[in-house]
């Protein structure tokens, strides 16, 4: 038996050797160790100094097809917020019906992790961004398509002259990525966690305490910690064990692609748990098709561990909790490419099939769902 599946056994069997109350302040204790709760979307916009027009800005160019050179993608493709900020299939389809090589990545707090793309070679979500737009298979547009573009639409060059108005040339490649950057740090997802982690340890149920005992006891918190619990270090796949072909195939090195360091070879960047219960299929190669199959992988290649059916529901539990609320976004009215015209409502057939946001009413264009205060201006 395992020590957590023994310490609820014993809670149930013996009740004067221990307590509830006893149990969870040891949980409350290691998750205030190893977690902190999810700052505002406010906070990080003041932080990194985002307008609300940077924002603005970023939402519509998030929603866009015409971002893609043949302008049939746009970042809402890949990273669905009815999704859980994914796409919901192992690889991501980009031009000409190609696939691409790994998972996507969720979007949602996404601002947090410290590098972005499975082998780390984003330093931030504005290089990454750069990435997405200018890559043959994925966006394919050249900075010169782009750039025409934005010109031929007169409410992206207002956009653009509001919110970066500063610049000699506020229409750039990097504002670019600033303003969708900006947007997506808005996509802050708190959740039951976050309200455990600040202090309210009546947030999760009993059953969902004991799988959080069960991930501090298999040692996943050595991985999987921060504000995002994950996304804020790298780590082989496969510590303990070696994967199957099918979930790490041998010809995707990770980091070493981006090195060309033999031991960085299975070097991945470490995802963040948040939404993890809606955000399948796992990991880089998008081979389990389950959270239970990518669990019980994780624990026998990452800890030399066989989680027992009993830890495992507990684990499950837990890590549901992680699933947050996702922000209040309206899809905007395309802009325009003249400016008598008004503004066209998104066309559904364009976007994802099952994003099934929100669009604005006609002759209306809103701001995100995301209240900022005055501070944030």
């Amino acid at each position: 038996m395992s020590k957590s599946a023994f310490v609820g056994a014993a809670l149930f069997a013996f009740p004067c050797l221990a307590s509830e109350a006893v149990l969870i302040q040891q949980v409350y204790d290691q998750a205030t160790a190893y977690f902190a709760p999810l700052p505002t979307p406010q906070e990080l916009l003041r932080e990194n100094d985002y307008s609300a027009d940077m924002v603005d800005l970023g939402r519509h160019l998030f929603f866009d097809t015409r971002m893609s050179e043949a302008e049939d993608i746009s970042c809402a493709s890949c990273h669905d917020l009815t999704l859980g900020g994914t796409d919901g299939r192992p690889t991501s389809m980009g031009r000409d019906d190609r696939f691409g090589a790994r998972n996507a990545p969720t979007v949602l707090n996404a601002a947090l992790n410290i590098d972005q793309f499975w082998d780390a070679r984003a330093p931030n979500l504005v290089e990454q961004v750069k990435g997405h737009v200018l890559n043959p298979i994925d966006m394919a547009h050249t900075q010169a398509s782009l750039f025409q573009t934005l010109q031929d639409i007169p409410g992206y060059v207002l956009r653009f002259n509001s919110a970066f108005p500063n610049d000699a040339e506020p229409l750039s490649l990097n504002n670019f990525a600033t303003a969708v950057t900006a947007f997506e740090t808005t996509l802050i997802t708190p959740s039951r966690f976050d309200d455990f982690v600040a202090g309210d340890t009546s947030a999760l149920t009993l059953d969902e305490i004991f799988g959080m005992q069960v991930f501090f006891d298999l040692g996943c918190a050595e991985c999987h910690n921060g504000v995002n619990l994950g996304g804020n270090s790298q780590n082989y796949f496969g510590i303990v064990a070696e994967p199957s072909n099918t979930h790490r195939p041998k010809d995707d090195i990770g980091v070493a692609a981006v090195t060309g360091n033999i031991h960085d070879e299975y070097l991945f960047r470490v995802p963040s748990l948040r939404n993890i219960a809606i955000t399948g299929p796992y990991f880089h190669s998008g081979s389990a098709d389950t959270l239970a199959e990518a669990v019980q992988v994780m624990a026998k290649v990452q800890l030399g561990s066989e989680i027992n059916a009993n830890d495992l529901e507990f684990l499950l539990a837990f890590l549901n909790t992680l699933t947050g609320e996702i922000p209040d976004v309206m899809i905007p009215n395309r802009l325009s490419r003249s400016p008598q015209d008004p503004p066209i409502p998104q066309d559904p057939s364009t976007l994802t099939q099952d994003l099934l946001l929100p669009r604005a009413p006609a002759g209306r264009d809103p701001f995100v769902g995301i209240i900022l205060d005055d501070q944030s201006q």
